[in-house]
């Protein structure tokens, strides 16, 4: 079980989960300088599976990214204004 702050895990049936949510202060886009940023990143680790190998994601961890990342960022689920700390300096 996950105990550090910021993380989840999940079991159902064969399948594991983990999540880890981090965040950082950075300058926002020049065409969005009141919105902050997100971004997903998928792993497949080689103890799942012999045909994963550690390091740059494979094509299945590329393409679960996306599907992860479509479904909030087309529903708006997050509010990106919200993510602004500083309008045109930081979110």
């Amino acid at each position: 079980m996950c105990s550090e702050e910021g993380s989840s895990e999940v079991q159902l049936g064969q399948t594991h989960v983990m999540a880890f949510v981090t965040s950082q202060l950075v300058q926002p886009y020049r065409d969005r300088p009141n919105e902050g940023t997100r971004s997903i990143f998928t792993e497949f680790l080689p103890i799942a599976d012999p045909s994963f190998e550690p390091g740059h994601p494979g094509e299945y961890a590329v393409e679960l990214g996306r599907i992860v990342d479509h479904g909030p960022r087309e529903s708006r689920a997050v509010d990106t204004e919200s993510l602004c700390v500083l309008a045109g300096r930081l979110v």
